[in-house]
């Protein structure tokens, strides 16, 4: 939930922070967007084989892993710098962020479904998208007031976001869902429980 409030804070200043302060042309904008959906696409794909290999609950920490690592290139990126070195500042992100907000997401709802019971299901779906979208109002609204010039700035709010995007990582990094899976040795689905270091 943490991540939709950081995606609207970066996404309310992104397109001024390339287009204006990098200032890549429109057309390098869509070539960055591109080269993110390949991220997205390559990470449906590998999930579920990234599932098989590590279990649900550790392959939503690596996705997490790879979102916290991905977007503080983006902070790199100049008007002084030759495109194609900004196209790299900016599409690394998207690839890896893609690629690891995807897994992370896949994961995290199956562990999500495997362990809810069928007869709230829907209102526990419902609830999560309704703290998404509030979330996401809010990102909106932060990522607009500090991205003022007298505040931080694009650029300042766009390392505001980075930092931000390694908060979920670390959060769960340490807790119990790196030991969930999807099913346990039957089949069955299994909740995370807390590790020894986890309690109290």
């Amino acid at each position: 939930v943490l991540l939709e409030f950081v995606n609207a804070l970066s996404f309310a200043v992104y397109g001024i922070f390339v287009l204006k302060i990098v200032r890549l042309p429109p057309a390098a904008l869509g070539i960055v967007f591109a080269i993110a959906s390949v991220g997205f696409l390559a990470g449906s794909a590998a999930a579920p084989w990234i599932e098989r290999r590590m279990g649900a609950g550790r392959a939503a920490i690596l996705g997490l892993g790879l979102v916290a690592a991905s977007p503080f290139t983006m902070v790199l990126a100049d008007a002084d710098h030759p495109l194609a070195l900004n196209l790299f500042f900016l599409g690394l992100p998207g690839i890896l962020g893609g690629f690891g907000g995807i897994v992370q997401w896949v994961m995290l709802s199956s562990l999500r479904q495997a362990i809810t019971p069928e007869r709230v299901i829907g209102r526990v779906y419902a609830s999560v998208g309704v703290l998404w979208g509030v979330m996401t109002i809010l990102g909106a609204l932060t990522g607009g007031l500090l991205g003022e010039d007298e505040r931080l700035g694009p650029r300042g709010t766009i390392l505001v976001a980075a930092i931000g995007y390694t908060v979920p990582f670390f959060w769960t990094l340490f807790g119990p869902i790196r030991h969930a899976t999807t099913t346990d040795g039957a089949g069955e689905p299994t909740a995370p429980e807390a590790a020894p270091g986890d309690r109290g």
